[in-house]
């Protein structure tokens, strides 16, 4: 199978100008049907590219990555006897559009998060043995390039787990506490002090009331050829940058956690399903939840291409 970040270099199709705001858009290459196995190919952590670049360990280390992302490692963050250089390895997810092409959505035990922004790093030594960087000795500087509103002064660092979900991997969220983090300011530059390898995301709770929250479920229509379990149905929320995969299904039923969703909320749902023959079935859907709402996406066939732009479309 091959490397799927081709899916997000950058390509003109009716935009004249993209910046790390718009990324990713898929290459100029055509993607046949049946060239990659399932939508896991399509949806997935690794379809953010990585680079991997060197450092020497004993001297101070500014790792910019492109889209608004500073890591810094000070002298002695691994141990006394450091290797002779170690290698930094980053994935960046600054903007819904990119978390849902890497299946990274926001949620925290099963309740909304609005995001700032994610990233995953870790760091190798020549050998590609892991390398413990001790937190004390990183930071990050994290460009905050969604619209947060008025959750700007409730932000916080929040850490990544991976965790099974059906045939999917997904991440949930935990707040970490104490955390030394925060806007540097009246810029959108957000610092997290004591920064831990593996998965950051900059977030909010969403603004809960515990009266008002409710779920609901989601029928995908016009299955006919869809390849078993090869259904998947996210939520992107229109107010505010929140993006939920909802994981729970059972033959094109998708059902939301209990109390996970505000009532009132506008979203648009994206239904997709890939076909045994590798095509696809596209639909969206606008909704207002009013409560354990029953809604239903009737799907149509759709090109690779066409389904990019769909979610190009409904993403920011």
């Amino acid at each position: 199978m091959r490397i799927t970040f081709i899916l997000f270099l950058a390509v003109v199709f009716s935009l004249q100008s993209c910046d790390f705001t718009e990324a990713y858009f898929p290459s100029e290459e055509i993607i046949t049907p049946g060239e990659f196995n399932s939508l896991n190919d399509y949806f997935n952590f690794e379809n953010v590219p990585k680079d991997t670049v060197w450092y020497n360990p004993v001297e101070p280390i500014t790792h910019v990555v492109p889209g608004g992302l500073t890591i810094h490692i000070e002298p002695g963050c691994c141990g006394t006897t450091p290797p002779d250089s170690i290698g930094l390895i980053v994935r960046h997810y600054p903007t819904i559009r990119r978390m849902m092409w890497g299946n990274v959505h926001t949620v925290s035990n099963e309740k909304m998060l609005v995001t700032g922004g994610a990233f995953w790093w870790t760091a190798i030594t020549p050998e590609n043995s892991t390398v413990t960087v001790s937190p004390s000795s990183a930071r990050a500087e994290v460009n905050v390039a969604t619209n947060v509103g008025a959750y700007r002064d409730q932000m916080t660092y929040y850490r990544g787990t991976e965790q099974a979900a059906g045939n999917q991997t997904v991440l949930n969220w935990s707040q970490v506490q104490p955390a030394e983090a925060g806007f540097q300011g009246q810029s959108n530059t957000f610092v997290i002090n004591d920064l831990q390898m593996g998965w950051t995301n900059v977030d909010a709770l969403y603004n809960y009331s515990e009266d008002a929250t409710t779920q609901f479920s989601v029928q995908l229509n016009n299955l006919t050829g869809a390849a078993p379990g090869e259904t998947r149905v996210f939520m992107v929320a229109s107010e505010v940058p929140s993006l939920m995969n909802i994981t729970n299904s059972n033959d094109g039923l998708f059902t939301t956690y209990t109390n996970s969703i505000p009532v009132g909320l506008n979203a648009t749902l994206i239904g997709i399903a890939m076909r045994v023959d590798g095509s696809f079935l596209v639909g969206t859907l606008p909704i207002t939840v009013a409560g354990d709402d029953q809604f239903q996406i009737d799907l149509q066939p759709r090109t690779y291409q066409e389904l990019v732009q769909i979610v190009n479309s409904v993403t920011n």
